[in-house]
């Protein structure tokens, strides 16, 4: 159950029956199974509204190549950067889910929440700008995360969240080229960049193992990320 949804305290944008909705709409969304769920969403609200899913940087640029100025972007938990250049293009019609908390701005929030033993977690919606989220925050959804979670508990949670977060916003997104309102939020200054990760997964040779144990559960979880030691210059990487 979430406990806070600082979106619905914001209100709607503007008076609906005078402004100009999207003309189509650009889905980024990493999963087959999220963008085919949100679809069916959006045609329950608009079923008018054109909208393509795209998964990768490449449907982005086609995408973006026919793009007009009464079109908007949404990006769902994507891992894909959306360019600058697109940004102004779309004149802030772009936002983005972003699974975890404000507090965890990046591209592994989970991993660095986990490690952290963060209190709250879930996930933030936001408009897009040049720097990966830092752009204003328009929504939050988070509830208390039980001492002990699991990366995987701490991802199922924030995806969970941002679902929520698009049920709850999916009006405003879809009928109206408002901006949503912002809210009285700051990101945090924790990094949960690759660059983070990477150092993170570098042990050092005097680790405890109670510390290589929450690394592990944390950092190890991430696919693709493999923690390792420097001996005498050379990498050795642990085995899962």
């Amino acid at each position: 159950m979430f406990e806070t949804s600082s979106y619905r305290d914001a209100g709607l944008p503007g008076d609906t029956a005078a402004v100009v909705a999207p003309d189509r709409l650009g889905l980024l969304c990493h999963e087959v199974m999220d963008g085919n769920f949100l679809c069916a969403v959006l045609f329950q609200v608009r079923p008018d509204l054109p909208v393509q899913v795209l998964h990768t940087r490449d449907d982005l640029d086609a995408w973006m190549s026919g793009v007009t100025p009464a079109a908007r972007l949404i990006a769902f938990c994507s891992g894909v950067v959306v360019p600058a250049a697109y940004l102004a293009v779309l004149g802030g019609q772009a936002y983005n889910f972003h699974p975890g908390t404000p507090d965890y701005p990046g591209r592994f929030p989970t991993a660095f929440a986990r490690y952290d033993g963060a209190a709250l977690f879930g996930a933030t919606l936001h408009q897009m700008a040049t720097r990966v989220d830092s752009g204003p925050i328009v929504g939050v959804v988070q509830s208390p995360v039980p001492p002990g979670s699991s990366y995987q508990w701490l991802a199922a949670k924030a995806h969970q969240a941002a679902l929520h977060l698009f049920l709850e916003t999916v009006d405003a997104l879809a009928c109206s080229l408002a901006p949503l309102p912002p809210l009285s939020l700051s990101w945090g200054a924790r990094q949960c960049s690759l660059k983070a990760l990477e150092q993170a997964c570098c042990l050092p040779n005097d680790i405890s193992a109670e510390e290589l144990e929450r690394r592990c559960g944390s950092f190890g979880q991430v696919l693709g990320a493999k923690l390792y030691v420097m001996l005498s210059g050379r990498r050795f990487e642990l085995a899962a």
